[in-house]
């Protein structure tokens, strides 16, 4: 079993992805680290430890992170997910501060790696990826204990989805990206080419056969659900992390090719476009197809278990 680090910033599918995660029992959790993006890394620890109380999994340590990028600006979400990050579900948990471990994520990132350098550790990272480059600029020699770093993130072959260049996540830091991209970790990017193809409907959800569980992921996807009807005229919504997450569960869901990449950095209109170049070495594999059918089983057998 996988030993795997999360770093999210919980917002509804990061939540998701947390869900199959812990549930599939397929990969070991050590810790889920955060990093502020559909919200503040505060809240999105909050979300998370919330996530870990329904599922009675209290002793993950979640940890947050970066609430600015690697330049010092402040990271501020599309409120897409809602002003909390998952509309108002899980309201009545109430999480202390000190659960948290406010600003510790970079050193529990270094401490932890290193920890298991013998097995070595899995990184799923469905954020921008300023706590993994600022921890590889702290300690660079962690990068030869990480087996790999699966990202959701970029857009190859498709428009962003918060520029006409750019996905979100790699948008938000693009010099974190590409000093992560650079830096030899074994990487999979998991980019819009492939998540933009596999939703999640509510005939999926009703599938879901634990009624608490059912009624938690209804309350979260509903309104994000609405939103995607009324923007993109989409009967559903698109489910980037958790197929991230199904990824590492299951590695035929997604076929990836080895590609080099470039990433446009600075305040260029084209800041955060994922560019191939010709040279250099192909560390990087990224995601060009996808099996929408195989992601809804592994989903619902991870939920169901």
């Amino acid at each position: 079993m996988k030993n795997v680090i999360m770093d999210v910033d919980t917002g509804v599918d990061d939540a998701l992805g947390i869900i199959m995660a812990i549930k599939s029992r397929k990969i070991n959790v050590l810790g889920i680290t955060t990093v502020a993006g559909n919200v503040g890394a505060k809240q999105a620890a909050i979300n998370t430890k919330k996530v870990l109380y329904f599922l009675n999994e209290m002793n993950i340590p979640v940890l947050s992170g970066s609430e600015t990028s690697c330049r010092g600006e402040y990271i501020t979400g599309s409120n897409m997910h809602g002003i909390d990050g998952l509309f108002g579900a899980l309201r009545d948990v109430e999480i202390e501060t000190n659960e948290i471990h406010e600003g510790r994520a970079v050193e529990y990132l270094i401490e932890t790696i290193m920890e298991n350098k013998d097995k070595g550790t899995t990184l799923i990272l469905t954020a921008p990826l300023t706590n993994l480059a600022l921890a590889l600029k702290r300690a660079p020699y962690i990068k030869g204990f990480i087996e790999e770093a699966i990202i959701m993130g970029g857009a190859v072959e498709c428009p962003g989805n918060i520029t006409p260049y750019a996905e979100f996540n790699i948008y938000k830091d693009p010099e974190a990206a590409d000093l992560v991209m650079n830096s030899g970790i074994r990487i999979t990017m998991v980019t819009l080419d492939v998540t933009n193809k596999v939703i999640l409907n509510r005939n999926h959800i009703n599938k879901i056969i634990n009624t608490n569980l059912k009624e938690l992921v209804s309350s979260i996807t509903e309104p994000w659900i609405n939103r995607y009807k009324n923007k993109y005229g989409i009967e559903g919504c698109l489910v980037h992390d958790p197929l991230t997450v199904a990824y590492a569960i299951d590695r035929t869901i997604i076929k990836t090719r080895r590609t080099n990449i470039d990433i446009v950095k600075g305040d260029a209109i084209q800041r955060g476009k994922l560019e191939r170049k010709d040279d250099g070495p192909s560390c990087i594999n990224v995601s060009i197809e996808v099996d929408d059918v195989k992601f809804e089983k592994v989903f619902l057998e991870c939920l169901n278990i």
